[in-house]
């Protein structure tokens, strides 16, 4: 089952170093980690150019709902004017693939998002369709490569080195991924994406994380097109976690009413 990069949050609620443990249990343990039933974030997206120049910033409100076996997340722009009401919505399915629409004001109309779009930019950003999910670590073959020490954006953590290929590669846009798993939270700190070639493709880093009440919230995330310097960075704003959204946020009449 894949599970949400909601760019904001996972649970503290497995810490510490376990030894002797393989790639698929470490992974497994990441992927299991416990997300609130309901969440409610506001985010800032800035789109920065290779010379480390603001070219925009976004403002949106993401709202999440993980029940019934689905992880439901939508996406609800509030800035800048261009792109003021368009709305994302995806249901992450445990036995079949993700449903994914989205709505952009200029045509009027929810669009579903098919399968061979999802390698492609989400609304402009370094980040893909296929980027807002964790792919599920049963469909690779996952190795260990070792333990060692890194910095990210300013903060140290002891990791372990996991490369991870796909096995089932239908509509996969990376060759192979080496995640860096922080030993104390279970969090992917740093992910390398190559493509067939070996050629470094992009690298996502966490380089703020925050605790709120039992949760880790990823405060700061990047995204970098290692090809042009292009980088997208999501700052968590505000979060609250288990406070009830209602259902029908999670529909296709919300995403083109916003009502």
């Amino acid at each position: 089952m894949k599970k949400l990069l909601t760019l904001a949050l996972v649970s503290l609620g497995i810490v510490g170093t376990l030894f002797a443990q393989t790639a698929d249990e470490i992974l497994e343990k990441y992927q299991s980690l416990p997300v609130p039933l309901y969440s409610t974030s506001n985010l800032t997206i800035e789109m920065i150019g290779k010379n480390g120049n603001l070219e925009e910033t976004r403002k949106l409100v993401q709202y999440g709902n993980h029940k019934d076996d689905v992880i439901r997340t939508v996406f609800d722009f509030k800035s800048p004017q261009k792109w003021k009401d368009t709305r994302f919505l995806q249901l992450e399915n445990k036995e079949k693939e993700d449903d994914k629409w989205i709505y952009l004001p200029e045509l009027r109309s929810v669009r579903r998002v098919n399968t061979a779009e999802r390698q492609k930019a989400f609304v402009g950003l370094d980040f893909t369709y296929n980027d807002m999910t964790i792919r599920d670590y049963k469909n690779d073959k996952n190795t260990l490569l070792g333990e060692e020490t890194i910095d990210v954006a300013g903060n140290t953590y002891s990791i372990w080195k996991i490369e991870s290929v796909p096995e089932k590669s239908k509509n996969v846009e990376y060759a192979k991924r080496i995640q860096y798993i922080d030993k104390a939270t279970y969090l992917p700190v740093k992910i390398e994406f190559f493509d067939k070639q070996g050629r470094p493709v992009k690298t996502y880093t966490i380089e703020a994380i925050k605790k709120e009440g039992k949760y880790l919230i990823r405060q700061k995330n990047r995204m970098v097109t290692e090809r042009t310097g292009h980088n997208t960075v999501v700052y968590v704003d505000s979060i609250v976690c288990d406070k009830e959204v209602e259902d029908r946020y999670f529909t296709q009449n919300w995403l083109s009413t916003g009502k």
